[in-house]
């Protein structure tokens, strides 16, 4: 004989197990894995619609870009030489190509100084910048790994971003290093004059920062959707939100009442 105690347990301990497998970050269960991961913010959608799309990339090997900077001494073991070979693993094939545009499925960037030019995203409206710096641009945030700066006096070597945060980057994709965990985010909309010059006379500016997702585990988590896996050293992820989830645990939560409300009434 099953007693109603034995049901509620089993319908809570069934729950809470569904609910944590489909609210942590499936890093969690991919033991052994390096992962850095990327977002685009900005007008992607139809009629100009602002979307984010975000990316987990998982490296199986060493992912290079042919004739970008080698590793720099002294870092930890890189996922990939630079922020390049993340872009050509997400919207190219894994390689540099001869036009320099990457494009698959996924969507089509556009490089232009190994700053990303532009962006389009299945099919959606080509996003291009603005005369600068009066039109809106792309931005550029990281957090965790590292970058080189050469074009400040004297030269930034191997800058350490803080993770958790995100910090602008005024650097190209060429000078940027991978680490486990990093991250990587391009937004897009108007430039603020922060009132100050760089080494050479020019205002500085800042660019639109993330709206809504932290370079954490927690705001790149969701439903995962394999979007580019031809043998080469990675697998890249579509990160999907899923607004269900909470709801789902409600409804769990709230099946286990019922059947321990119905086993008294027995």
């Amino acid at each position: 004989m099953i007693r109603p105690r034995h049901v509620f347990l089993s319908s809570l301990l069934a729950t809470c197990a569904v609910a944590l497998y489909l609210v942590a970050p499936s890093t969690l269960w991919a033991q052994g894995t390096s992962s850095s991961y990327f977002m685009v913010q900005g007008p992607l959608g139809s009629g100009g619609a602002y979307q984010t799309y975000k990316f987990r990339v998982e490296y199986t090997g060493q992912l290079t870009i042919p004739g970008y900077q080698p590793t720099p001494p002294g870092t930890p073991v890189p996922l990939v030489n630079t922020g390049e070979a993340l872009i050509a693993a997400i919207f190219g094939n894994g390689v540099a190509t001869a036009s320099g545009i990457y494009s698959n499925s996924v969507g089509t960037m556009s490089p232009s100084y190994g700053i990303p030019y532009s962006f389009q995203m299945a099919g959606g409206p080509e996003v291009i910048p603005g005369s600068y710096p009066d039109g809106p641009q792309w931005g550029y945030f990281a957090a965790g790994g590292t970058y080189s700066n050469f074009y400040v006096d004297p030269p930034d070597i191997n800058i350490t971003l803080a993770s958790g945060v995100w910090t602008q980057s005024p650097v190209g994709l060429s000078t940027r290093y991978l680490t486990n965990g990093s991250f990587d985010a391009y937004t897009f909309g108007a430039l603020t004059p922060t009132g100050e010059e760089d080494a050479w006379g020019f205002p500085i500016y800042d660019f639109a920062s993330p709206v809504g997702v932290q370079p954490t585990l927690a705001d790149f988590s969701g439903v995962e959707m394999l979007v580019s896996a031809s043998g080469l050293p990675y697998n890249v992820y579509l990160i999907v939100p899923e607004p269900s989830r909470a709801l789902f645990l409600v409804l769990g939560i709230g099946l286990v009442i019922v059947r321990r409300s119905r086993g008294r009434l027995v």
